[in-house]
């Protein structure tokens, strides 16, 4: 790939999703704008050194999030202080989070409850409430608009895993929203 070409589809494809990124790295670092920022511009110079890896059908929206996460272990290796356990089971009761097979529907009853009712500032406390493993899979299909099979690929797991999780996920958020708000619908 010749630069000026590199130049271009960096500049109209991966260049428009730097503040979404940057969200994305945040929000895994408890609010630490310095080393979020680091990361971000980590993740960007991987994917200009590696853009003649993405494909011509691929999203560039999972790409780079695919990236930003093997920055963001990347920094946790490092460090030695790798958040452990975010794909082990929590201490919820899952026995009242039965499987479902439209976690879609699960997602809109959810959404429409609380965004109907408070908005998007309660979503984001009861999310923050979620244990970090559902939270980031809330994250990447609510606020990233990723599928399924994208989420899979980022976090290293298989589909129905994901999707299982997912479903888990927004039955979680939905309690939390209940608990922040005092409803017990």
């Amino acid at each position: 790939m010749n630069l000026r070409r590199k130049e271009h589809i960096f500049n109209q494809k991966i260049e428009p999703e730097y503040t979404r990124v940057y969200h994305f790295i945040y929000s895994r670092l408890d609010g630490d704008r310095q080393l979020a920022e680091d990361i971000t511009q980590d993740t960007m110079e991987m994917a200009w050194n590696k853009l003649e890896q993405l494909k011509k059908g691929d999203s560039c929206r999972a790409w780079l999030m695919k990236i930003a996460m093997n920055e963001i272990r990347k920094y946790f290796r490092a460090q030695m202080t790798q958040k452990r356990g975010a794909f082990q089971e929590e201490s919820y009761d899952l026995h009242q989070f039965e499987e479902i097979d439209n976690p879609e529907q699960v997602e809109a009853d959810v959404l429409d409850q609380i965004l109907a009712q408070e908005g998007l500032e309660i979503l984001m406390q009861a999310l923050e409430r979620v244990h970090e493993k559902y939270r980031l899979l809330l994250e990447l299909r609510l606020i990233q608009d990723l599928k399924f099979a994208q989420i899979a690929e980022i976090v290293r797991e298989d589909e129905a895993k994901v999707r299982v999780y997912y479903g888990r996920g927004l039955k979680i958020l939905g309690k939390e929203y209940q608990l922040l708000t005092g409803r017990d619908e």
